[in-house]
Formats: structure tokens, C-alpha cells, sequence
């Protein structure tokens, strides 16, 4: 068999896209520039409707030394659990589609990541028929079985009845955020025994920040929590909390709210009584860094057990201790590197880690953080050292 230049076809909507230097960088941005070190090209699919910002861009097409990034004309909504958004991802799926039919012989191998949902199963037959070595980039448990509702628990039901039906031959590689959400993946496909794969976190590249002397000696306490406002995280049940607590305690609790959602609506009318409580919007990369060199601790109160998410890794390189809700491997690797505290979904556990933030002493904890975050996060380390199986895969797989 002759081998040819690998070229890889990444296809993810709904990420954000790295059209200024001011954006965080996401897992395809990271995915695409460790590519580039291997001598691979990238092409990314995806649409001009960015869904942090709920706001179209005007670029359809970028190209930056070795990468392509291809923007469809998307639909766009404004509320991610409406209709709008499921008819956006579809339209999106039939136009890469037919990219796929019309550009098969550009690309080698396809990295489609999980969710959506909508986007694998359209895209896998004909993946399949063209015989293109196929990676899945499982981030997320999904649908959530957090939100109930008639119409969501169809919908739920369907995708979890499709999923078990996914055949995933020798010709699929698993990549997956983090070990318990392979081990999800894997049971619920019912493939359970399937060894083609390979864990590493999401990552950022951002420098590592460290704490500021400010930090330490200032009694008052500034929480930030940045990310979606959606259904995966109980943002305003942690504001609540903290507010609770701020009314019974002799120092300050400012806290500091960086995205969009809707559960924006409610946090406007908290913060209409609460001047303590500041909601910034969506900003870039830069703002949000201004921000937490403010703060000293991160919320991660997410509603799903077994994830890893990104904000983890953000939150170390800015120095930040970290009050999180996951249990599983995010728990393990906060308790074992003492840089952060789980705690219960009612938050009754909130003061125990705030009490224990206060104790610590910070320029150990600040040692660890930077440690964790250079080995565990950093994207420059962690994809040389978690893409081995995935490189021997990719190798192994380039034939025509």
C-alpha cells in the first residue's frame, strides 16, 4: 500500500474560532497546532455563527500556516435548548456532508467530536462507505440527564437509543477528555472492550499567571466562574449560596460572571439587590485574564459526574483554587494535588471550602497549582505526552 501526506478533516460546530489572538483557544485550535508539529494539515469545518456570542462572523474562510478553517453559512438561535439550534446543527451536518462527497480525496482522516450527536450520525455512513479512518473527540456526557421535561426525554431517549446502534470497527479511534467519560462512551455504545483510544484533557495554552501577593493577604474573597449559563451547570444555585453567606461572614464575597446563557436572566434580577455580583457577558481572552488577577478561587459547579471540563485548566493557569460539584476523576485530582474542594449540589458544603481556602497555606498550594496546571493542563506538554496512541492509529491508518 502506498502511503500518501496526511491531511486530517476536523469537524466540529460551535467551538470558538481563533480569528483574533485574543481568543481562548479551543480543543480543535489545540487539536490543529499539535497536528502541525507532526507535519499533518488541517481542514476544520464548521459555521460563521459563533455560539459563546451568539453573534455571526463575517469571515467564511481562514487560513493560517498549515491550517484551514472552512465556515458554512449557519442558521444561528439565541437559546441553546430551542428547536432553532437542532435545525441549525442539522443544516450544518448536510452541508459537511457534502463536503465530504464532493472533497473526499483532500483528507485522509476525519476527527468528528461528540457532542453532537446529530453530526455523527449523519456523517458516519458515509464516512464508512469512503472507508476514512475515523476519530471521535468525546468532551461531554450528552443529552444530560439533568433536564426533564416530555419533549426532552423523548429527544433524550432517541439519541441514547441511536447511540447503542453506532458501530465502531477497527477503523475508529476513541479520544476522550477524560477516563471516566472513555468508560462512559464505551458502555453506552456497548463497546466496552473496544482499545482503540487514547485520554488527554482539553489544555490551554495560556502562561501560567501564579498568585499575586494580593491574593494572599487580602481578607476579602472574589469568585469568578467562566463559561456557558446553560442546563450543564447550576451557576445561579452557587451564586445564591455565596450570597447566603456573604450576609453571615466579616469579610467580603464578590463574585465575578463571565459568559452567556439563560440563566442570565435570573443572575440580572440577583444582581439587581447584590452589588457584590457583577456579570461581565461574553469577553475574550484577555479581559477574562484582567478579571482573574482579582480572583483567588474558580466555581466549577457543574451537574455531571465524571467530566474533566476545560475551565479546570484555565482556572490553574490563572492561579485559582478551585470550588468544584464534579465527582469522578475531576474530585480525584483536586483532593490528591490540594488545589481545590468538592462539594454537595445543595452547596451546603460551600463554607467547609471556603473555611479550608482561608487556612491553607498559599504559597504551597500556589507550588501545586503551577505544577498540575504545567503537567496535567498545559497543551504544549499534554498532547505530546496523551497522543501516542493516536499518532500510531493515524500512521497505521494512511493508505490508499
Amino acid at each position: 500500500m502506498k502511503k500518501k501526506d496526511i491531511t486530517i478533516l476536523l469537524i466540529k460546530d460551535g467551538e470558538i474560532i481563533p480569528i483574533s489572538d485574543n481568543k481562548r483557544c479551543s480543543r480543535n485550535s489545540h487539536l490543529m497546532s499539535y497536528f502541525e508539529l507532526k507535519n499533518y494539515k488541517n481542514i476544520w469545518l464548521s459555521s460563521n455563527f459563533d455560539h459563546g456570542s451568539k453573534k455571526f462572523i463575517r469571515e467564511r474562510y481562514i487560513q493560517r500556516e498549515g491550517k484551514r478553517i472552512i465556515l458554512f453559512r449557519g442558521l444561528g438561535y439565541k437559546n441553546n435548548n430551542s428547536i432553532k439550534r437542532l435545525i441549525h446543527t442539522l443544516i450544518f451536518s448536510l452541508k459537511a456532508f457534502k463536503y465530504i462527497f464532493i472533497n473526499r480525496k483532500e483528507f485522509t482522516h476525519i476527527i468528528i467530536s461528540y457532542p453532537t450527536l446529530e453530526t455523527l450520525i449523519l456523517l458516519t455512513p458515509i464516512i464508512n462507505f469512503y472507508k476514512k479512518p475515523l476519530i471521535i473527540d468525546i468532551r461531554d456526557k450528552w443529552p444530560p440527564s439533568t433536564k426533564q421535561g416530555l419533549i426532552y426525554n423523548i429527544y433524550k431517549n432517541l439519541n441514547y437509543k441511536i447511540l447503542r446502534k453506532i458501530h465502531i470497527n477497527e477503523n475508529t479511534f476513541l479520544l476522550a477528555v477524560s477516563e471516566d467519560l472513555l468508560n462512559w462512551f464505551k458502555n453506552i455504545t456497548n463497546n466496552k472492550e473496544f482499545k482503540n483510544s487514547a485520554i488527554c484533557p482539553i489544555g490551554s495554552n495560556t502562561p501560567f499567571l501564579g498568585y499575586k501577593e494580593q491574593h494572599i493577604k487580602n481578607q476579602d474573597l472574589n469568585f469568578i466562574y467562566v463559561g456557558s449559563l446553560g442546563i450543564n451547570y447550576d451557576v445561579k444555585g452557587i451564586v445564591k449560596a455565596l450570597i447566603k453567606l456573604n450576609l453571615n461572614c466579616d469579610y467580603q464575597i464578590f463574585i465575578n460572571i463571565v459568559g452567556k446563557g439563560h440563566q442570565l436572566k435570573d443572575l440580572k434580577k440577583l444582581a439587581t439587590n447584590n452589588h457584590n455580583l457583577k456579570l461581565h457577558g461574553f469577553l475574550n481572552e484577555k479581559e477574562i485574564r484582567n478579571i482573574s488577577r482579582k480572583c483567588q478561587i474558580g466555581l466549577c459547579p457543574h451537574t455531571i459526574d465524571g467530566l474533566l471540563p476545560n475551565k479546570l485548566g484555565e482556572y490553574l493557569s490563572y492561579g485559582l483554587f478551585i470550588i468544584s460539584t464534579i465527582k469522578g476523576n475531576c474530585q480525584n485530582l483536586l483532593d490528591e494535588n490540594k488545589v481545590g474542594f468538592t462539594v454537595d449540589r445543595n452547596f451546603l458544603k460551600l463554607q467547609d471550602a471556603i473555611n479550608l481556602y482561608r487556612q491553607i497555606d498559599h504559597n504551597s498550594t500556589s507550588k501545586n497549582i503551577k505544577e498540575v496546571y504545567m503537567n496535567k493542563f498545559f497543551s504544549e506538554k499534554i498532547y505530546k505526552d496523551k497522543m501516542k496512541n493516536l499518532n500510531k492509529f493515524i500512521e497505521e491508518k494512511n493508505c490508499i
